[in-house]
């Protein structure tokens, strides 16, 4: 007899050959698979990020509206230069702040059309206190008073103030989906990361054991008898 291994060890062997190519397939899968998913929550945690700077700005603006007007209605109860301090802040900074939103939201038509809406208004709101600001430093705070109580500029804050929940409202529901697609990678992520030290020791294991059979088939392996040596 020459063979090395009988053929039940040898079918044994086979068995756990096979076993061990299928777990280390399974294996690189699994650190594609988990190198993947990393790479996707990375990318729903930067959006996740990137809406949050969205509704910071969209507030901002309409902060920065709200304060011009504080100090317009200030100055025109008061007559005092001191209460335009907010407004001339505002004005200043509202011009790179509506900017700034715009490019934050160059990926969403739908929200730069409300951004292009947000700064004609907030352009025409500007120009409505600049009217009633200069009638008041001329002495005229009657022609001031008329220019506020036409309400002209009352309706444009309400559309501004309507425009800004809209956009934050869309904000908010990617805000939520984004969140959510975050989470899911997030957990696949874990499973996968939980997965590869099982599977790492099941490969380990395989291994002993096909070298284990060899050995133990090659110690079985028939003597030769004296008519072959």
């Amino acid at each position: 007899m020459t063979g090395l291994v009988p053929p039940a060890k040898s079918k044994a062997l086979a068995r756990l050959y096979w076993s061990l190519v299928v777990s280390t397939a399974f294996a690189v899968l699994l650190v594609v698979a988990t190198i993947w998913f990393a790479a996707l929550r990375q990318a729903e945690d930067e959006w996740v990020r990137h809406t949050l700077s969205v509704r910071n700005q969209i507030a901002r603006v309409l902060t920065l509206v709200e304060r011009a007007e504080s100090g317009q209605r200030g100055y025109l109860l008061t007559g005092r230069e001191m209460y335009l301090a907010p407004y001339e802040r505002a004005i200043q900074e509202l011009p790179a702040a509506l900017d700034e939103m715009g490019v934050l939201v160059a990926d969403n038509p739908l929200q730069q059309q409300s951004v292009e809406r947000v700064r004609q208004l907030t352009i025409d709101k500007l120009r409505e206190l600049r009217g009633t600001i200069d009638a008041r430093r001329a002495g005229n705070a009657e022609g001031a008073l008329a220019i506020v109580n036409d309400n002209s500029g009352q309706r444009m804050m309400d559309e501004i103030r309507r425009l800004v929940a809209a956009m934050e409202l869309e904000e908010n529901r990617l805000l939520t989906q984004r969140q959510m697609r975050a989470a899911t990678f997030g957990a696949l992520l874990g499973a996968g990361a939980g997965a590869a030290p099982a599977g790492d020791s099941c490969r380990r294991r395989l291994g002993q054991l096909a070298d284990a059979a060899f050995v133990s088939g090659t110690r079985c392996r028939p003597r030769p008898t004296p008519d072959c040596q």
